[in-house]
């Protein structure tokens, strides 16, 4: 509100920075953030996605995380090491081990390099 208030047009990387930010229960917040990057023109990138997502696995909100793969995909945004282990850490909390180990699958059929962080959540 300050920044229009002022006249001042974020940009992406200012909009990702605030979506990460909000990832301390704002859910709410981000997603009117990533609204607001695609009425500014804007395209998000895996990192606004990212972030967005980490705002859900924070909220407990795996339901509006699934729409935001859609969007991902939609978008044609392809899915990184850091995006598998966000969807990861949600199925493991829920007791979803067999679709956590699935997106593994995915993961490595796609290209995506496991790292230690994506081995340590299985």
């Amino acid at each position: 509100a300050h920044m229009k208030a002022a006249a001042v047009v974020p940009d992406l990387i200012t909009f990702n920075t605030m979506i990460y930010a909000a990832r301390g229960g704002h859910l709410t917040d981000a997603l009117r953030l990533f609204d607001d990057i695609l009425d500014a023109g804007l395209e998000p990138n895996i990192l606004s996605y990212n972030n967005l997502l980490h705002c859900c696995e924070k909220a407990a909100r795996f339901d509006v995380a699934s729409q935001i793969r859609e969007k991902m995909a939609a978008a044609k945004v392809k899915p990184d090491s850091v995006t598998y282990l966000l969807l990861m850490k949600m199925h493991t909390a829920r007791g979803e081990c067999d679709e956590a180990l699935m997106l593994g699958e995915e993961m490595k059929f796609n290209g995506v390099r496991l790292t230690l962080q994506v081995y340590s959540s299985l």
